[in-house]
């Protein structure tokens, strides 16, 4: 019985040995977390619409939602400069492209050819798709764009996502 006690107990401490070193923290690029988080941040907003779906609630209306939470984060009298250039920043820090096809003071149209590769090509989520996200940002960034007295409209299409954002 000592010999099993001692067996069981060596096979133990074997396997948590052996289960401590197997497994170590990733040395990660800065590319590499960005394209991670990035990954992980549109998963999360595909999970979030499917289930607003799932709830009766249009991509677009769950946006109008999110863009209400937002709206004290937004100075009551800014610029249209800075409601265009975030709008711009944002989508430049999550695309690999994004061209401003027209502008002037009161208007600006800018095209982000892609948006997610991923999402674009074969969608994760059943009952998900490209143009639910664009409807989505549509939603929450038209929100603000009325509470700010801007306009913005964004749509998807064969040349990727557009956004009309004016006066």
């Amino acid at each position: 019985m000592k010999k099993l006690c001692l067996l069981a107990i060596a096979v133990c401490t074997v396997c948590a040995a052996h289960a401590q070193t197997e497994f170590s923290v990733p040395d990660l690029t800065i590319e590499e977390k960005f394209n991670a988080a990035k990954a992980l941040m549109y998963r999360n907003i595909c999970s979030a619409i499917v289930e607003a779906k799932n709830g009766g609630i249009t991509p677009e209306e769950f946006g109008n939602k999110i863009g209400q939470q937002w709206l004290p984060v937004w100075d009551n009298n800014p610029e249209f400069g800075q409601f265009v250039g975030f709008t711009i920043w944002s989508w430049a820090a999550l695309s690999d492209e994004v061209n401003i096809l027209e502008q002037s003071a009161d208007k600006v149209v800018v095209q982000v050819p892609s948006l997610s590769k991923e999402l674009e090509e074969a969608p994760i989520l059943e009952s998900f798709s490209i143009e639910d996200l664009v409807a989505y940002f549509d939603g929450m960034m038209g929100v603000i764009a009325t509470h700010l007295d801007f306009n913005i409209k964004m749509s998807w299409g064969d040349q990727g996502m557009k956004a009309v954002i004016s006066r």
